[in-house]
């Protein structure tokens, strides 16, 4: 809905105090960039994977570059025969496929490429492992300094760098706050948080052991 793919049933969404649904859905999306969990894998060339999060600046490769080395995936394509110019997915002869990770970091770099002012990630990084995870949304904290970025996640970890966080249970706002507020309510939250941060310390003493 704040993308406006959707419009609410009830209620309504405003921006600066005007109705979302009075804003020309071409200007508004011009601001705005999403990350989903179902993102698109383009049968076509890296740099059109990522310039294609503005494709009125799809031939400028300097930005294309900036992108992907943003979102981590630049050594992978450096790595390349054709490098930028690679075809990827199995669709044509001669194409490289990428991993789960690097399809999503490709997305990533979509978004980064956008520069939008209002960005949207709905669990972006599902596919690397916690510690690549972390990294990845360290440095979306790092550039989003003076815009307004939403991250919709169950890992908590991430949960650490936002300023504020909306603890949803079945669809209802059940607690908010930032991370400390809500570690020390002790409440909902805490305890998913401390589960999952059990389930990754004893995860990471079993890699340790191998």
């Amino acid at each position: 809905m704040l993308l406006g793919l959707y419009r609410p049933t009830e209620g309504s969404i405003t921006v600066g105090g005007i109705d979302l649904n009075k804003i020309d859905p071409k200007t508004w999306r011009k601001t705005a960039a999403s990350v989903f969990q179902n993102y698109m894998r383009y049968q076509l060339s890296i740099t059109e994977n990522i310039g294609f999060g503005n494709v009125d600046d799809l031939d400028n490769e300097e930005k294309v570059k900036t992108a992907a080395k943003k979102a981590g995936i630049d050594d992978v394509i450096d790595g390349l025969t054709h490098q930028y110019q690679t075809l990827l997915g199995k669709q044509y002869e001669g194409a490289h496929d990428l991993s789960g990770g690097q399809w999503q970091k490709i997305a990533v770099s979509r978004a980064y490429f956008k520069e939008a002012e209002l960005l949207i990630l709905d669990e972006p990084v599902s596919a690397l492992d916690a510690y690549a995870e972390y990294e990845v949304y360290k440095q979306f904290s790092d550039l989003s300094v003076g815009k307004t970025v939403i991250i919709v996640s169950h890992r908590l970890g991430s949960a650490r760098l936002a300023n504020k966080i909306l603890f949803l249970q079945k669809g209802q706002l059940v607690e908010e706050g930032s991370h400390e507020e809500l570690i020390q309510l002790n409440g909902e939250y805490a305890s998913l948080f401390y589960m999952q941060a059990e389930w990754y310390a004893d995860k990471k003493k079993e890699e340790a052991t191998k």
